[in-house]
């Protein structure tokens, strides 16, 4: 009986994940405590200030140390789900929940994004509906609308899903490189291609404190026939010592859209074409640009309707 017991509680113990505290008393004689506990706290100062990627620089190594610390997984899988391995959040989120689902109310939300981004439609929408009903009635009528929308994207991509349809992705080698390219505009003969880029020799030649990479700037390139050229830096004045993204161009190409992020929390700037030359961008009057957050433009083939984002 006594050894029926003492497999009981093995395999209990193997069983329930138990959250560890990041504390001396749990790790005696353990050398390197010290230096590991160090990068959980710069990476918590980090997280706080909400530069994820370099958090994560010294989140990653403290997990290696003790990887059953609830606060530990919880702010890794909040990272993952601010950079573009999203789908790598997942494993952490479920893991902080196991060893403390009263750590943070937002986890079923959280769980639920990450499961979305891993195409598991169905485990996310049960995600959602816990977060939903774990809400007051005033939380519930403030983030019902979020939640539906969620939840309408999951039902949207299991339709899809169950649709496929043909495609196939090629990396374009002589556009990219060791570093980010993303925001990709094409003019509609598709014969230009406008894109950002984070490669070292940017204007201005600095790097953003927040994550230690050269600042955004706005690249062009030709097709020739079937391949594209080498790409150039556009310059001034569409390039500036500070952040610059493609956001849009008009059908024509004669108008490259622009996002500045420090500019009245974030604006939509327009470059027109004169010639072969660019002017200088001009941000878009109100009501498009305001005091939030505009980051996105979108502009209708006849150039009479713009679609952009806001928060």
């Amino acid at each position: 009986m006594k050894k029926v017991f003492a497999l009981l509680l093995l395999f209990a113990s193997n069983s329930f994940a138990q959250n560890m505290p990041f504390e001396r008393v749990y790790f005696k004689g353990q050398k390197n405590y010290n230096k590991f506990h160090n990068n959980f706290l710069d990476g918590r100062d980090y997280y706080d200030q909400g530069l994820y990627s370099i958090a994560l620089k010294y989140l990653l190594p403290a997990y290696g140390f003790n990887p059953d610390n609830a606060e530990l997984n919880f702010m890794i899988g909040v990272c993952y789900l601010h950079s573009i391995y999203k789908d790598k959040a997942l494993k952490y989120l479920k893991k902080s929940w196991e060893l403390d689902p009263e750590f943070s109310k937002e986890i079923h939300f959280l769980i639920g994004k990450a499961y979305q981004y891993n195409y598991k439609f169905k485990e996310a929408k049960k995600e959602y509906y816990e977060y939903k009903i774990s809400l007051s009635p005033n939380e519930l009528y403030d983030k019902t609308d979020m939640i539906q929308k969620k939840m309408a994207e999951c039902n949207n991509g299991m339709i899809l899903m169950a649709n496929p349809t043909g495609g196939m992705v090629v990396n374009l080698k002589t556009i990219n490189s060791n570093a980010s390219e993303y925001g990709p505009v094409i003019t509609a003969d598709g014969n230009i291609m406008y894109f950002t880029s984070r490669r070292p020799g940017t204007t201005g030649r600095k790097e953003d404190l927040n994550d230690f990479q050269p600042f955004e700037d706005i690249y062009f390139t030709r097709k020739v026939g079937y391949q594209w050229e080498m790409p150039r830096n556009m310059g001034a004045p569409i390039n500036t010592s500070d952040h610059d993204a493609t956001v849009g161009i008009s059908p024509d190409g004669q108008q490259l859209y622009i996002y500045r992020g420090k500019i009245n929390g974030g604006d939509i700037f327009v470059s027109t074409l004169d010639g072969t030359t660019w002017l200088e961008p001009v941000p878009l009057p109100e009501p498009i640009n305001s005091p939030a957050h505009e980051n996105s433009a979108s502009l209708s083939y006849d150039g009479k309707t713009l679609y952009f984002v806001s928060n």
